[in-house]
């Protein structure tokens, strides 16, 4: 479906949301739906299609569907005690087809009352991607090194997350990956929200949006990466214990009169 070409959201999108946070019930959405649809969520699916070939780029398995990438103002209020119906913010992310929002490594972009944000990460324990990453470390130190001391990564972008009290980093691990190596999860959130704001109300925002992407890209796939390869190893070495389980590795029961001496 074509959504026509981005030329920036209206500043009366802010606004809305304004109102919603206020007002956050179902009538109040009701008699401003035609708002939401002109303010916030066609100039999102315009701004979606414009950034896919952008998107493509950093990984072309990702879903850049605006249907599947943009976020729905209504809430999913059924396993949360917060059942305000709908989001104060909107925002647009990309993932794997059939991967969950609470799953993945995220990339994003967004924008609520008094923020607007491009970044990336995972923001629950993601236990055996950091588990790969700290084995990726181990044995890779200087790729992760050129990575995330990318200078404008960060100049950029700050990281953030959660550290595990007690987990120490070998002596091996440089300096500079200690903290990383003791994660529970980490993001990188924009730190350049002025400009952003600057170029809301224009077609500029499309050529930020894309160069933040493409600063955040190396992470994005080295996570990515490090992921895919432990599954593929993890299925490898299933399969090799169902077919030592079936016989195949066991080798065949031979009778003696079958063996040459």
């Amino acid at each position: 479906m074509n959504y026509g070409r981005f030329t920036g959201f209206s500043e009366k999108a802010v606004e809305f949301l304004k109102g919603i946070q206020m007002n956050n019930y179902e009538q109040y959405y009701q008699d401003h739906k035609e708002e939401y649809e002109t303010l916030i969520r066609l100039p999102m699916y315009a701004l979606c299609t414009e950034l896919a070939p952008v998107i493509r780029t950093i990984d072309d398995k990702l879903d850049t569907r605006p249907v599947s990438a943009v976020a729905r103002l209504r809430r999913d209020t059924r396993f949360t005690k917060d059942k305000s119906p709908f989001r104060d913010h909107t925002w647009m992310g990309w993932r794997y087809p059939g991967e969950r929002r609470s799953e993945g490594f995220h990339v994003y972009w967004g924008f609520g009352t008094d923020w607007i944000e491009i970044g990336c990460g995972s923001y629950t324990t993601d236990k055996k991607r950091m588990d790969a990453l700290r084995e990726t470390i181990l044995n890779s130190g200087s790729e992760v090194e050129k990575i995330f001391l990318e200078p404008a990564l960060n100049r950029d972008f700050q990281m953030s997350g959660e550290l595990y009290k007690k987990m120490r980093a070998p002596d091996t691990v440089p300096e500079s990956l200690r903290l990383l190596y003791r994660m529970k999860y980490f993001g990188f959130s924009s730190v350049n929200a002025q400009q952003q704001w600057e170029a809301f109300t224009s077609s500029e925002l499309v050529s930020i949006i894309s160069g933040g992407l493409l600063t955040l890209a190396p992470v994005i796939q080295l996570m990515n990466r490090i992921m895919a390869d432990t599954v593929l190893r993890e299925e490898d070495e299933k399969e090799a214990e169902e077919q030592w389980q079936s016989g195949i590795l066991k080798g065949t029961v031979r009778q003696p009169e079958e063996f040459e001496f």
